[in-house]
């Protein structure tokens, strides 16, 4: 048992996380963690289970010593998939609408990646928001079965939505830029909805005021659904 203590010891030391910020990162108290990593309490099985997950530590090298101490995490992959990306922490923060010093902490390892951030990232770019990233690669390292095939396993190819068609109001099937806005405008709460008619009436009023439209009324009166 003192042998797996010494490797947790180790691999403690090697993320240069101090005891407070370990037990943080398994939710657990100080104390706790403190007594564990000691001896004076024994470590169990779940505690192996819970250090391993958290930390993508291979549990054969933990319990024998023997292999890799690590197996790549997402924190890992955080950083290589911004690497290639080509982008710098500033970019990357920016893209991920985070302060920079979280994605340093993120690739240090200091804090784990927030479930919401790998989410944002797997989203398909359809409206240039995600980026697409394939969430089995991201999450497990592991390529899921549409992508086992593709040297791309990193990202995923954006899937193909049916819809139905966008109709005008005078019955006419709209495409392109224009049935895009209107989807999303159909998608929007009732308050969403209400800010966006709003904005537009008061550039349809700015625009009257300087003269580039003539006769202009807004299109929605004051009761809107």
């Amino acid at each position: 048992m003192e042998d797996i203590l010494s490797r947790l010891r180790q691999y403690r030391a090697y993320t240069g996380l101090k005891q407070g910020d370990f037990a943080k990162r398994l939710k657990i108290p100080q104390t706790s963690y403190s007594q564990i990593e000691t001896g004076v309490n024994p470590i169990n099985e779940r505690h192996i289970a819970l250090i391993c997950n958290e930390f993508g530590i291979n549990e054969n090298w933990f319990r024998t010593g023997e292999g890799k101490f690590s197996m790549e995490s997402v924190n890992d992959r955080m950083k290589i998939l911004r690497k290639d990306l080509k982008m710098t922490e500033e970019e990357f923060a920016q893209k991920l609408h985070i302060p920079v010093a979280q994605v340093s902490e993120i690739e240090s390892s200091k804090i784990k990646v927030p479930e919401k951030i790998m989410t944002y990232l797997c989203t398909p770019d359809l409206f240039r928001s995600g980026l697409g990233v394939n969430y089995f690669w991201l999450k497990y390292g592991e390529e899921s079965e549409e992508t086992s095939n593709n040297k791309q396993h990193m990202f995923i190819e954006s899937p193909k939505i049916i819809r139905r068609p966008t109709i005008g109001q005078e019955g006419e099937i709209l495409e392109g830029d224009e049935a895009e806005l209107i989807e999303i405008f159909r998608e929007l709460n009732k308050d969403g909805r209400r800010d966006i008619l709003d904005y537009a009436d008061k550039i349809l009023e700015l625009q009257t005021l300087r003269g580039d439209k003539e006769d202009i009324k807004p299109a929605h009166g004051k009761n809107r659904a």
